[in-house]
């Protein structure tokens, strides 16, 4: 859902992807993975992999490696919301009809 913000100019927020693609912001999502896996092995609970792998890919990759692994693998793996309508599925299309 929050990719739609980059087309929506109702939200009115600019370069979104530039934004969200800054190291800053990369390394900050990769270091979720790390305290989500150190709370799960510290409590015995288990970890959202379908989460994890969206964050290892955007603190790898930015949004645009995101957005190039949904175009890939239809999502695999990736948390529903992701991929569900209105999630990627929506800027995908609106981003196949500009090419």
């Amino acid at each position: 859902m929050l990719i739609r913000l980059m087309d929506d100019p109702a939200y009115q927020v600019k370069d979104f992807e530039t934004k969200l693609g800054k190291k800053e912001f990369r390394d900050s999502i990769g270091g979720l993975n790390k305290v989500d896996r150190d709370f799960s092995d510290k409590s015995g609970l288990p970890v959202r992999e379908d989460l994890m792998l969206a964050r290892k890919i955007i603190s790898e990759s930015g949004v645009k490696g995101l957005i190039d692994y949904v175009k890939k693998t239809g999502g695999k793996g990736l948390p529903a919301a992701l991929i569900a309508p209105g999630g990627l599925e929506m800027y995908l299309s609106s981003e196949d009809q500009r090419e």
